[in-house]
């Protein structure tokens, strides 16, 4: 295929040295990024006769309308920067990690005379914590530390409240705590709490699960019988979150376990995590792809372990990655210690092995049949609107305001019916003005297609939360912004009182359609609409929320002396408002940490102040 003109203007000129190229389309956009030992010879292999029959290649050439190249000083460095770019960019044609991101780890700190329960993005592993994790869940983790805590005695109060406290907090008074920080607890009796936590979090569950029947039965014993069915719950929910962990290596040590499953050109990818030999959590990633399964085990690798958590001191993988030599000496840079990549053949490495390929074929089946049920949920949106073909991309639209005042708007996108975070938009309103929806509308509509158009990124369907005059603001905006008349537009009406069985909760507003379309109570099409709608309006409130809490502290608190955004913050998380700290009074505001006793009577001033003034 022959290169564009920018493109073929460059190639003569290209390095014969290692780094990375990347590849933009007509918008500057970066479509693809590569590494390569010589920049020269990798760029114009793509478009000369070459072996490499890879779907994309052809697909990228066709947007590709210039190139670049970094020069670096070994492949090793063009390793680094290609996984970084990617990351950083998320080119179209690159494999990308879905939901990679920085897990949450427990840090035990063991140093401090009373241990705490830390939850941290990054870690320091050192002498003075004990880190467990990360874990795929952060909701799931903070329940577990909230358990922990409660069960064990763990106190919650930061170093600084638990030096300085002179009677103790609500925490002691319902029971989850002993009140250490006032001698209530010795320091033998809260440390075997403390290691009955780690005992758990390493897998061993009995010793504090005994300690919470013991209690159980003692205060069944004592006929205190609200206590007792306290810690009968507070046990069972022990037990599910133990059954959740469980240890797969008797060796211990920590390791990524990599298994694969390959459907054609979808490839299915579970990592699972296993810290002190104890699975903790597993990450899964669907990915459309046609690279050989080794070129993507190293990719898959280059980005788990780029600009998130080190990596484990061994990833074991189904068979030895491309460069992976190279990417062991990457791996063991990252971590700062002894790294290994291996492909075990036998023993306990390949039954792990075994166990993620295993984990990978269930979650690509579940992951097809549920790909196959939004297909069908699609064709039948398609089929009730009249479409000419099911709407692969769904955009929606909505508006919200504060009594006239922070009016923003929220447009939200489903591509194959699953939500698709990097199509989502926030606007705030310009032209608009106040409490008026559809001018809202209108601005917010007239925006987004004239960028799609700019773009050639228009959707197959485009929603609006509203009725009739919703939806021809939508019409208006539509001819505004020059855009095809045959781009379908839809209103969805939310009908409220309806809640007799058989009848709508939803009505669906199309152009040249008098009369609406109702969708029966329970259909997957209504569900579908609702979860879009539903989405649009939480991403909306959302946003409405953050320019809120930004509006309140610029206009509220700026002005005190001695009070930086750190102390803002604080206060406004302690106190939720201006009123509320108004009400509060010089102590309670000193009693905030980071506050002192004097930036609380600049703040208790203010106030004042700006009370008299109203």
């Amino acid at each position: 295929m022959a290169a564009a003109p920018r493109i073929a203007e460059k190639l003569p000129r290209l390095p014969r040295k290692p780094g990375v190229y990347v590849f933009y389309d007509a918008q500057g956009r970066p479509l693809y990024v590569g590494k390569a030992t010589s920049l020269r010879s990798r760029v114009r292999s793509y478009f000369g006769r070459t072996s490499d029959g890879r779907l994309f290649r052809e697909l990228l050439l066709k947007s590709a309308v210039d190139v670049d190249v970094l020069v670096t000083a070994n492949e090793k460095e063009a390793l680094i920067l290609e996984n970084t770019l990617i990351k950083r960019h998320r080119p179209r044609y690159n494999i990308r990690l879905r939901d990679d991101k920085t897990y949450l780890s427990v840090a035990v700190t063991v140093g401090e005379e009373y241990p705490r329960l830390v939850p941290l993005r990054r870690p320091r592993r050192n002498r003075k914590t004990v880190v467990f994790g990360p874990f795929h869940s952060s909701a799931a983790l903070r329940t577990t530390l909230k358990l922990l805590r409660w069960t064990a005695g763990i106190r919650t109060c930061t170093n600084a409240d638990f030096a300085t406290r002179s009677r103790p907090c609500i925490e002691y008074e319902i029971g989850h705590c002993k009140a250490p920080c006032v001698g209530l607890q010795g320091k033998a009796d809260y440390r075997k709490g403390v290691e009955e936590v780690l005992q758990f979090l390493r897998g061993r569950n009995e010793p504090l699960l005994n300690r919470v029947r013991s209690r159980m039965m003692e205060a069944a014993e004592a006929e205190r019988f609200e206590e007792a069915a306290r810690y009968r719950d507070q046990a069972a929910a022990l037990e599910r979150t133990g059954e959740a962990q469980r240890v797969v290596d008797p060796r211990g040590g920590d390791r990524d376990v990599i298994g694969l499953r390959r459907d054609g050109e979808r490839a299915t990818v579970v990592v699972l995590l296993v810290r002190d030999g104890t699975l903790v959590s597993t990450r899964t990633f669907t990915l459309d792809t046609d690279l050989p399964d080794r070129e993507l085990l190293a990719a898959v690798i280059g980005q788990l372990y780029t600009g998130g958590d080190p990596p484990p001191e061994e990833v074991l993988v189904p068979m030895l990655p491309d460069r992976a030599p190279l990417l062991a000496e990457w791996l063991r840079e990252r971590r700062g210690g002894p790294a290994a990549i291996r492909s075990p053949r036998s023993g306990k490495g390949r039954d792990l092995l075994r166990l993620a390929t295993e984990n990978a074929a269930g979650a690509a089946t579940r992951a097809g049949a549920a790909a196959a049920a939004r297909a069908k949920d699609l064709a039948a949106l398609g089929e009730a609107l009249g479409l000419a073909a099911p709407p692969g991309i769904v955009e929606c639209v909505d508006v919200s305001h504060l009594g006239g005042s922070l009016a923003v708007a929220s447009k939200v996108a489903f591509v194959e019916g699953e939500p698709a975070r990097s199509r989502y938009k926030r606007y705030r309103l310009r032209g608009a003005s106040g409490a008026d929806d559809l001018a809202g509308i209108r601005e917010v509509v007239t925006r987004l297609l004239r960028r799609g158009i700019a773009e050639g990124d228009l959707p197959d369907l485009l929603l609006v939360d509203g009725g009739p005059a919703q939806l021809a603001a939508a019409l208006a905006a539509r001819e505004a912004a020059a855009a095809p008349e045959a781009l379908p537009i839809a209103a969805v009406v939310k009908e409220e009182g309806l809640h007799t069985k058989g009848e709508t909760a939803e009505r669906v507003l199309v152009p040249g359609r008098e009369a609406p379309i109702e969708l029966p109570r329970g259909s997957p099409v209504l569900h579908l609409l609702q979860r879009i709608r539903d989405e649009a309006h939480r991403f909306a409130i959302a946003y409405q929320r953050t320019l809120r809490r930004k509006e309140s502290l610029r206009t509220g608190l700026e002005g005190v002396p001695g009070l930086g955004p750190a102390r803002r913050r604080a206060l406004l998380r302690a106190f939720g408002g201006l009123d509320a700290m108004a009400a509060a009074g010089v102590e309670a505001l000193a009693a905030v940490p980071g506050m002192t006793r004097k930036a609380a009577e600049a703040v208790a001033g203010f106030l004042a102040a700006r009370a008299e003034s109203e």
